[in-house]
Parts: C-alpha cells; sequence; structure tokens
C-alpha cells in the first residue's frame, strides 16, 4: 500500500498479479492484472507499472497508463536475473531503481546501469550457499538512493555488506559504521 506521488486524493495497492488504483474521495477502485507469465515488480512515481517475465528475465516490460507496453532487453543494458527483483523506487532526476538479489540496477529513461557488489563497495559473503537480499529506499530530502545488502542462510540473516547511498555519481558509505552487518 502506498500514497501515489502524484495525487493525494488516490492510493495504490501492489501486488505481484495486480495493481489497484483506489480513489480515496470517490471509492473508486482501477485495476490492472499481470499478463499470466508475468509478475508486477513495481510501479513507478509516473504510474507506469514494470513487470518480469516468470520464466525468462532476459526481458523487462514497462507499462504506462495508456496501455502501451515497452520491453528493454540488452540492448538498453538489461542483464537477466539470477533471482528476482525486490524494490523498484524512482529518484528526482526520473530514473528507475530497481534492486535484485545480485545487484542494484539503475534506468535512466534510455539505458541500464547495473551496480554489482564491488560497485557498493560491498565485500562477498563469508560463506558459500548464502543467500543475498538487496533493498531500496530513495531519501526525498536528501534526493539520495540507499541500499541496505543482509546474507541470509537458514532461519535468518548472517550479516551482509551494510547500507550505502549513492551521491548522484558514485556510491558512498563503505568507510562508514554501517560497511557490513
Amino acid at each position: 500500500f502506498r500514497p501515489l506521488a502524484n495525487d493525494s486524493s488516490a492510493m495504490e495497492l501492489i501486488t505481484s498479479n495486480s495493481h489497484l488504483r483506489i480513489d480515496v474521495s470517490t471509492g473508486e477502485v482501477t485495476a490492472t492484472l499481470a499478463q499470466p507469465d508475468s509478475h508486477i515488480i513495481g510501479v513507478d512515481d509516473d504510474g507506469v507499472i514494470w513487470l518480469l517475465p516468470t520464466n525468462d528475465s532476459s526481458t523487462i516490460f514497462a507499462l504506462d497508463q495508456n496501455g502501451t507496453q515497452r520491453s528493454l532487453s540488452a540492448e538498453s543494458g538489461w542483464l537477466p536475473l539470477v533471482g528476482t527483483a525486490r524494490d523498484l523506487v524512482q529518484d528526482a532526476n526520473g530514473n528507475i531503481w530497481l534492486s535484485t538479489n545480485e545487484d542494484v540496477r539503475r534506468f535512466d529513461g534510455t539505458q541500464w546501469t547495473i551496480y554489482s557488489r564491488d560497485d557498493l563497495g560491498m565485500a562477498a559473503p563469508l560463506m558459500e550457499d548464502v543467500g543475498t537480499l538487496f533493498r531500496l529506499a530513495y531519501a526525498p530530502l536528501t534526493q539520495t538512493v540507499w541500499v541496505g545488502e543482509c546474507d541470509w542462510v537458514g532461519p535468518g540473516p548472517m550479516g551482509g555488506g551494510g547500507v550505502r547511498w549513492f551521491d548522484g555519481t558514485v556510491w558512498q558509505g563503505s568507510d562508514a559504521p554501517t560497511a557490513q552487518g
């Protein structure tokens, strides 16, 4: 559930297979369902629904409010996922940020830039067979994108790469007190 960035009279409910826009004043609900072979990653501030095919992550789709679908694949810098997409946020410049199990990705409207664990200044997990989870947050006051990384083994967390923030040019925080854990 989240308020709409550009419309204070509406809320959104986003699940992996549906997007509902709820007009709070009228109670009207507008629904968009994901195609049977895809799931919704998120919705950006412009109302574009981002979808990923269930069995083939070599292409990501963007569905605008008019129903026009745009597909983005290798020619735009998109690389297939090793796991799944987690978070989707949009920054003040309109860039779309996406976290996955393996990396953080930024789409500038034309090209994807993929930031690996090394690009983020995060060390590799201490053990093999560790699940990785990157999470994103956007801080509008400072206009920074933040990423946290946690390593999972068995029933719970087992350390991680800590927290970093993007200053608009490079990732910061590799020497901060939150650089590990």
